[in-house]
Parts: C-alpha cells; structure tokens; sequence
C-alpha cells in the first residue's frame, strides 16, 4: 500500500507541476487552453472528492485539514492516505486496550 502511495504521490505532483507551470509559462498553441481545461477539471474533482470524503467519514474519522489538503492534491491516494492513517491508529489503540 505504501508504495501505490508513493508512486500515486508522484505522479500528482508531476500533474499539478505541469499544470501551475501552464499559468507561469504559457504552453504554445492549443496545449494553453487543453492545460487551463485539465487544471480546472481536476480542481473541480478534487474538490467533489473532498466534499465526498467528508459527507462519507466525518462520524467515523477524526479527520483535519491536513488530511483534506492531501484529498485535494492527490485525489483518491490522498483519501487512502487518511484511511491508512486511520486503520494505523485503530490497530494502535486496539493493541493497548488488551
């Protein structure tokens, strides 16, 4: 799990550099406007994402808003991020209540 992450972590921060880099340095032609698309399509997921995340788990989780910064930068691995870092703190407490 940690390596789908990993790779899943990287390979969102390449997207989001290439998309933020569109806004600085303006790709040629049409790539410009396909760039401001995407940007805008992933934004607007992320943040259904988030409101799904927090509608799905706000009883179950003690979620903060550093696990919804990673929901909103990268997606579905940020949401198993915070789930991981919950089953982790489950098993934790688990252990010492025996």
């Amino acid at each position: 799990m940690r390596a789908i992450i990993l790779i899943g972590q990287v390979l969102f921060s390449f997207l989001w550099l290439a998309l933020l880099a569109n806004l600085v340095m303006p790709f040629p032609g049409n790539a410009f406007a396909l760039f401001l698309l995407l940007l805008l399509i992933v934004v607007v997921l992320h943040l259904l994402q988030m409101l799904i995340f927090y509608a799905a788990f706000q009883a179950a989780l003690k979620a903060g808003g550093k696990d919804y910064l990673f929901i909103f930068l990268f997606g579905i691995v940020g949401w198993m991020m915070a789930l991981q870092k919950h089953n982790k703190h489950n098993k934790h407490t688990l252990g010492n209540a025996e």
